[in-house]
């Protein structure tokens, strides 16, 4: 009996023993750290500034009118009614009121008269005052729209003196009193005024002309140049565009009596 109280009572010793010690080598979980909430101040939401794109509609019929009246400057120099009658037709056309942008509709009416007017012309010498017609609605279309236009900067370059560089020259002046006209832009309408009136070189030298045709001509280039004398002086637009519309005609004559194909000279 004595024996067996001893060994339970070792067992019961060796069992607390086993429990002390897996106490001792099993480490107590750690609670985890509670996160503390941060009081930041949200951020503002910036909102990006979105350029609003101009309709792509809006950016080509502006190219394109622009293009198309270029043109008719460019067809009545070359002395082709035909090209300035289709530039006229594309002018003219009811559907361009409806591609316009909203802002240009009311007016149009001036540049879509003098598309008519080109398209109804029956010869080279009305094309060539109607263009100057069609400069005046231009402008005065930009004008109402308070358009900004920025117009290149063409030098004009002189080359050795004769009949193509004079030619040239006479070109390059039309060009200006169309900008003239049609931005309108008061330092281009003067810049083809100088160039025109420093202009003697072909009326001088057909000075001692004898055959009709040669006094012909010589009379035309003397008519030039004092059409750029006159128009330096000219301030108001009506008073311009009658003067360039008498020019172009002008042009066109004296191009005719020297067989001049103007499609050789870039302009």
């Amino acid at each position: 009996m004595t024996s067996r109280r001893v060994f339970f009572a070792l067992a019961i010793l060796l069992s607390f023993a086993l429990i002390s010690c897996k106490d001792k080598t099993t480490p107590k979980k750690r609670k985890a750290p509670t996160k503390r909430r941060e009081t930041t101040k949200p951020k503002k939401r910036v909102e990006k500034k979105v350029e609003k794109k101009k309709d792509d509609g809006e950016v080509d019929m502006k190219k394109e009118h622009f293009r198309l009246a270029n043109k008719v400057l460019d067809a009545v120099i070359e002395g082709s009614l035909d090209k300035a009658k289709k530039a006229g037709e594309w002018l003219a056309s009811a559907d361009r009121l409806k591609e316009l942008p909203k802002a240009w509709a009311p007016h149009w009416k001036g540049v879509q008269d003098a598309g008519k007017a080109l398209t109804e012309a029956k010869d080279q010498q009305a094309a060539a005052l109607v263009v100057s017609k069609l400069a005046v609605a231009c402008g005065a279309c930009h004008t109402a729209m308070k358009a900004k236009i920025k117009l290149k900067d063409v030098p004009l370059k002189d080359g050795p003196k004769g009949t193509k560089s004079y030619m040239l020259r006479h070109i390059w002046a039309a060009a200006r009193f169309w900008e003239g006209l049609s931005t309108p832009d008061d330092k281009a309408w003067v810049k083809g005024a100088e160039a025109l009136a420093k202009d003697k070189y072909l009326h001088k030298k057909l000075y001692a002309a004898k055959s009709k045709l040669q006094k012909e001509i010589r009379g035309w280039a003397k008519f030039v140049y004092k059409m750029g004398k006159k128009a330096a002086k000219l301030k108001k637009t009506k008073d311009r565009a009658k003067l360039m519309g008498t020019l172009m005609q002008g042009c066109f004559h004296c191009h005719q009596k020297m067989y001049v194909d103007l499609k050789q000279f870039p302009h």
